[in-house]
């Protein structure tokens, strides 16, 4: 019987906790990148138009997590171009080639949500903590607008939270944080 009641809770226990772990982490994704999406959702604003959070998968990969606002003509990925520039380079920056995947999209609290790394051959080693990330936002009928934030260290995420004003343009928040579990 002492095996039977074990068995038992070791059932309900599954049972239970599946759906918690589904709900952690999506299909594909790594813990940092759920801890991402996680950060992305904040219950406590509403929904900004845009929200950039990048950071570094335990693989040393250079990620992001990038929320935009649902609703009427809502913006797409596309609009939104990121650009690398190492500390002190005046040279060209380099473009960062982020893929979005349109079908596998979480949608939560007012934003569609998304993470993304780069492939390891494509811009990974000229992103690193300190890196300026230039991020151009171009938007039918309204001037294109251009933000930088600052690559953070391992173990971390920067970004920022773009709100449109009572004119159309957009405004920036700055969003860091710890990534820790």
């Amino acid at each position: 019987m002492v095996g039977s009641k074990h068995l038992a809770l070791l059932l309900l226990t599954l049972l239970v906790g599946w759906p918690t772990l589904l709900l952690a982490q999506a299909p594909g994704s790594s813990p940092v990148s759920s801890r991402i999406l996680q950060r992305l959702r904040d219950p406590s604003l509403n929904a900004p138009e845009v929200r950039v959070l990048f950071f570094e998968e335990e693989t040393g990969e250079a990620c992001i997590g990038l929320g935009i606002k649902e609703g009427p003509n809502p913006m797409r990925p596309g609009f939104i171009v990121f650009q690398a520039r190492q500390d002190g380079d005046k040279g060209k920056p380099i473009r960062l080639k982020f893929e979005f995947d349109k079908d596998r999209v979480e949608t939560e609290e007012g934003l569609r949500m998304w993470t993304s790394c780069l492939p390891e051959d494509e811009g990974t080693s000229e992103v690193g903590p300190g890196s300026e990330i230039q991020i151009t936002v171009r938007r039918p009928r309204r001037d294109t607008q251009t933000f930088v934030v600052v690559f953070p260290a391992p173990g971390m995420a920067n970004g920022i939270d773009l709100w449109q004003d009572h004119e159309g343009r957009l405004k920036s928040y700055d969003r860091s944080s710890s990534l820790g579990g």
